[in-house]
């Protein structure tokens, strides 16, 4: 199993490499080139234990500039500003705020349609219920969670169809809000009843 997780890393690396690469190359794709690269961080973040540190270092700091020199940062009260990899004891929690600045940096890109910019809400709602389960700072984890739900919210008021969205919802709500949780199950259910 040791050998399946390090050649998982290595894919998702190799995949925001080559996405970088062809950013680069082209400025064409980049709403789907910054899902790409925000997707592969948010899974590498998965990992407890990193097998390549220099590897990972080398990968977010050709990122990290990207995602951070854009005007709206619309998480500046969960992430500490300036992301950098110098002083990072954790790579799997740098590689989960590296995705975070990247799905917001995508939101800045615009969408084609509603259904697009609701997959981008919903994307950036779940990385932050995950760093809001993973952070140890109290406050950050309070502030991730409602941005989380924030999130769901925005991408069901632009696909109200997506079951996924709502029971998005139902699960960041469970233990605060109860009632919405209830209503966005239910919803859920109503949307496609085989969920």
């Amino acid at each position: 199993s040791t050998g399946f997780s390090a050649r998982a890393e290595t894919s998702f690396l190799s995949a925001v490499s080559v996405t970088l690469d062809l950013l680069n190359a082209s400025s064409g794709f980049r709403r789907v080139a910054w899902k790409t690269i925000a997707d592969a961080l948010f899974h590498l973040s998965g990992f407890a234990d990193i097998s390549d540190d220099d590897l990972v270092r080398d990968v977010l700091e050709r990122v990290i500039p990207l995602v951070t020199d854009h005007p709206e940062k619309g998480l500046t009260d969960i992430i500490s500003y300036p992301l950098t990899t110098a002083e990072a004891s954790d790579l799997s929690l740098l590689a989960l705020e590296v995705a975070l600045a990247a799905y917001d940096y995508r939101l800045t890109l615009g969408a084609i349609n509603d259904a697009a910019k609701g997959s981008a809400f919903y994307d950036l709602g779940s990385a932050l219920s995950t760093f809001a389960r993973r952070t140890l700072d109290g406050a950050k984890r309070d502030r991730a969670q409602q941005h989380a739900i924030a999130q769901f919210k925005e991408a069901i008021r632009l696909d109200p169809g997506n079951d996924a969205f709502w029971v998005a919802l139902g699960n960041a709500t469970f233990l605060s809000q109860p009632g919405v949780c209830q209503h966005a199950y239910i919803r859920a259910l109503e949307v496609d009843s085989k969920v």
